[in-house]
C-alpha cells in the first residue's frame, strides 16, 4: 500500500512508528532491569546496566 504524501498521513506514518518504538524500548528496558534485579544486582547497578552505552 502507498502512503498518500501529505502532512496528515506522513504524522500518521511516523507517529505510529515512534509509538511503536518507544513502547519497545520502555518494555525492553523493563525487562532488563527485572532480570537483573532477580540476579541480585545492586538497584543502581541494574538501572545502569540496562541503559544503553555511548559508542566510540
Amino acid at each position: 500500500m502507498s502512503w498518500r504524501r501529505t502532512w496528515f498521513w506522513n504524522t500518521v506514518r511516523y507517529g505510529i512508528g515512534t509509538i511503536v518504538a518507544v513502547g519497545s524500548f520502555a518494555i525492553s528496558y523493563g525487562h532488563i532491569h527485572a532480570v537483573l534485579t532477580a540476579w541480585h544486582y545492586d538497584p543502581i547497578a541494574a538501572v545502569q546496566a540496562a541503559a544503553p552505552t555511548p559508542s566510540k
